[in-house]
């Protein structure tokens, strides 16, 4: 199944186009002040280890509902902290929680606990 992004369609098991981490991102939000970013991330590392501990049992439940308020506020957040490829995935996985395609949320669970992976490896706690 494909999902509609803007302009394109993405599967979740396409490959992210978007970078990992763009610290641009989080520099236009708040200047080059390194102590407020570093505040945001640790805030947004700690809120994103909840959310991504609370998908699981929501999975299995068939919570789809939940899963996609999940994935809603787990894509503005990573918007906003510059992890751009965790919000391509989460807003990926919002849309097939909405559109009721276990499969598919399944699928896209996956990756967003890939790109999850791979933010905490450029931006350890």
């Amino acid at each position: 199944m494909l999902i509609a992004t803007g302009r394109r369609m993405h599967r979740p098991t396409d490959p992210i186009a978007q970078p990992v981490f763009a610290r641009a991102a989080l520099q236009d939000l708040f200047g080059i002040d390194t102590a407020v970013i570093d505040a945001v991330l640790a805030t947004f590392m700690q809120s994103m280890r909840t959310s991504v501990a609370e998908l699981g049992p929501l999975l299995v439940r068939g919570e789809l509902s939940a899963i996609a308020n999940i994935a809603h506020r787990v894509k503005g957040a990573s918007r906003m902290s510059g992890a751009m490829a965790m919000a391509q995935a989460a807003e990926s996985l919002e849309r097939a929680a909405a559109a009721g395609d276990v499969a598919l949320v399944h699928a896209s669970v996956g990756e967003l606990d890939r790109q999850w992976g791979q933010f905490q490896k450029i931006c350890p706690p």
